[in-house]
């Protein structure tokens, strides 16, 4: 198996048909249909149904995420090995969640490019999980990771800003002419809480007596999505301040303050006794100068 073979079964995969995947990769039908062969005929599995329409296999379907994670590990890597110090130009991989300190690698990203500008930036949005996997996999070079999470394979750095969680709900909901709202305002009502679970388990602990109690509606992962599912009433959600409000909905969500109060500390970390790239190398160095408390 070779890269052409995964740069070939990528465009079948995607256009679903062999004459928009050749054109796609610039060949002949002929050398696409015999590539896919070989590909098949190596890995010893049918990869493809073939009909007026192609789809995946089950073995198709993995191969398609690894073959998508292998090219663009590949092209980073060729970047890489390509950047000169001196004229630091190329990509810089970063993940990050929903949460407000995502501005301060906005102005991280911005001053940065000030400096160096054939710079090019790769964001991931995830969870801490998420993006912890795509650094474990190399695609990301460094990740702003929510706490509490697992950061023994990591060098980092904890920003100086703590992120507060908050209650997400209707306007019209009777807790929202509350200045803040305890746990006895949020046991009755149905909850929706983050998907990871070092952050569930962190809420069940905030709620203490009524822990045991509470109406768990939904759990989720974007910030986003969750505000939409509150605005249509599935229920009260509890996430970090400074989530995105869908456009056309900022009458309708409204967020108030845990009492007492529930706080996270953020990370930007990068994974240990890895090398990294000239250019990462130099983010990162600048990202410590700017955000790292004295």
């Amino acid at each position: 198996m070779e890269l052409r073979h995964l740069t070939f079964f990528l465009a079948v995969a995607n256009e679903g048909n062999i004459t928009r995947a050749a054109e796609a990769v610039h060949t002949s039908q002929p050398n696409l249909s015999r590539q896919l062969q070989e590909l098949e005929e190596s890995l010893g599995c049918k990869l493809l149904n073939r009909g007026k329409v192609i789809t995946l296999t089950e073995a198709g379907e993995l191969l398609k995420r690894r073959a998508e994670e292998i090219l663009r590990l590949t092209a980073k890597t060729e970047e890489e090995l390509s950047e000169s110090p001196a004229e630091m130009a190329g990509t810089v991989a970063i993940g990050f969640g929903e949460m407000k300190p995502v501005q301060d690698i906005a102005r991280l990203a911005v001053s940065f490019k000030a400096h160096y500008p054939n710079v090019r930036f790769d964001f991931f949005t995830g969870t801490a999980d998420q993006v912890k996997e795509q650094m474990e996999k190399g695609l990301l070079d460094a990740g702003m990771l929510l706490e509490p999470v697992e950061i023994e394979k990591y060098d980092f750095f904890r920003l100086e800003k703590k992120v507060q969680f908050v209650a997400v709900m209707q306007s019209s909901a009777p807790l929202a002419e509350k200045k803040s709202v305890t746990p006895q305002d949020l046991a009755p009502l149905p909850l929706i809480f983050p998907v990871r679970r070092n952050v569930r388990n962190e809420l069940f602990s905030w709620f203490g007596e009524y822990a045991q109690k509470l109406n768990l509606a939904a759990t989720g992962n974007l910030a986003a999505n969750t505000a939409i599912l509150v605005q249509n009433g599935l229920g009260t959600a509890i996430g970090s301040d400074g989530i995105p409000v869908p456009l056309g909905m900022e009458n309708q969500i409204t967020c108030r303050p845990l009492e007492p109060e529930l706080s996270f500390s953020a990370v930007i970390a990068w994974k240990k006794s890895v090398r990294l790239s000239p250019l990462a190398g130099a983010f990162i160095r600048f990202a410590k100068s700017e955000l790292k408390p004295n």
